[in-house]
């Protein structure tokens, strides 16, 4: 456990570093909103049994913040009496919308000279100075470099090179509400419920879950309804109505480690996956560690723990 909390902070406190210049680059710094997170606790013995992971937290430079409930409540006013105690992170940030940021970012690329090709890559075939990748709709795409970066599907990819990958969907849903009756200033975490509650422009979103039904199984959106009738507990003024729901497969490692760096198959082929819950967090500095790889650069970041061969 603690190897692995030493890995993951390793990515994670290169985030700002990162992310912040990448934003700035590409117009986008107003979309990411450092306002902290709470995360809230129904009793003290909860509160209490978490002690230890906050000071695991602590000891790799977070933030944390024991607070009781009124205190809680001060912060952000329309959390109910439920909440009796609570750990706030002002170190969190939340983006305004992943969609939005997603299309301004692929935007922006394409406006700085990126060329996007469409298609349902289904494998990779190796040759002497390159590496295709086989498509179901676009054709061979021959390529120096190849990064796999396909989330809950990489596995399948690294497959038809020979890498043994150990990834699991790991599926979450959501439910975004337009007006949801309520104002919040920050995230806040449901620890004892393991969901969340994220203010962005399109609404208020509520989302978690961990469904390990593989990437075939039909969604299951009674999950998003339970998640919203919970989040009702905590926010009595909570309007639930109209809202939009969604699920989707988080890329999920037995370790809870992404896989990051050369295939030892195919040293032009570079993985960059199983980011789990950390996606959002980690996907500069994993961009960052992929530019590194191909142009040659050592890595600013320890590699070893992140390798395909852990597996």
């Amino acid at each position: 456990m603690l190897r692995g909390a030493k890995a993951l902070a390793s990515l994670n406190n290169r985030t700002y570093d990162d992310l912040l210049p990448m934003l700035a680059a590409n117009g986008l710094q107003n979309e990411l909103h450092c306002k902290g997170a709470l995360s809230v606790y129904e009793t003290e013995r909860a509160f209490q049994a978490d002690a230890g992971t906050w000071d695991l937290r602590r000891l790799h430079g977070i933030t944390c913040d024991d607070l009781s409930g009124d205190q809680a409540r001060e912060m952000e006013p329309a959390l109910g009496p439920i909440v009796r105690r609570a750990v706030a992170t002002p170190q969190w940030s939340h983006v305004s919308d992943p969609r939005t940021l997603h299309s301004a970012l692929l935007t922006s690329l394409r406006q700085r000279g990126l060329t996007v090709i469409r298609g349902s890559a289904v494998g990779l075939t190796p040759t002497e100075s390159a590496v295709t990748v086989d498509t179901s709709d676009a054709g061979p795409l021959a390529a120096e470099d190849v990064v796999i970066a396909a989330g809950a599907w990489s596995g399948f990819l690294a497959a038809t090179i020979g890498d043994r990958v150990l990834l699991e969907s790991e599926r979450g849903y959501n439910t975004t509400i337009a007006a949801p009756g309520i104002q919040l200033g920050r995230e806040i975490i449901f620890a004892e419920r393991q969901f969340v509650a994220t203010p962005l422009s399109c609404g208020l979103r509520i989302g978690g879950a961990a469904e390990f039904g593989g990437l075939d199984a039909k969604p299951n959106f009674k999950r998003s309804n339970a998640l919203v009738s919970l989040a009702r507990r905590y926010f009595p003024d909570l309007v639930e109505t109209h809202g939009t729901m969604w699920s989707g497969h988080r890329p999920a490692t037995p370790d809870s480690l992404p896989v990051i760096g050369r295939s030892s198959r195919n040293r032009r082929v570079i993985h960059a996956f199983g980011h789990g819950h950390l996606g959002l967090t980690q996907a500069a500095t994993t961009g960052r560690l992929v530019a590194d790889l191909i142009d040659g650069a050592t890595p600013v970041v320890d590699l070893l723990p992140f390798s395909v061969d852990r597996f």
